[in-house]
């Protein structure tokens, strides 16, 4: 990988993941619980993103045996976290669509 591609990806990501963190902030104004699964769900997606970096950015002069051990770590906690991401999306769908006790 390139050496600006790196740094590029990482502030790409960090800029959408603000957007949505503002966005949906100001849109769930009213609804604190939605909120928290919001807010989850990116930190997990940070998380996520995190590992797959590391998978890219690995030093590859290390040997093979080696790399291939971290790679499957990092690949691992990048499905852990993805998925914890995905769950707190379903928590904030349902959150969403139940209906409102009056």
């Amino acid at each position: 990988m390139e050496a600006e591609a790196g740094v590029l990806c990482l502030i790409g990501i960090v800029v959408v993941s603000l957007l949505e963190v503002g966005f949906g902030w100001v849109m769930l104004e009213k609804r604190p619980i939605a909120r928290r699964y919001l807010v989850g769900h990116v930190l997990a997606t940070w998380a996520s993103f995190y590992f797959l970096y590391r998978i890219f950015s690995i030093n590859q002069s290390l040997q093979p045996g080696i790399v291939a051990n971290a790679n499957t770590l990092d690949l691992g906690l990048f499905g852990i976290c993805w998925a914890i991401g995905v769950s707190f999306v379903v928590a904030l769908i349902s959150c969403l669509t139940k209906e409102e006790k009056k």
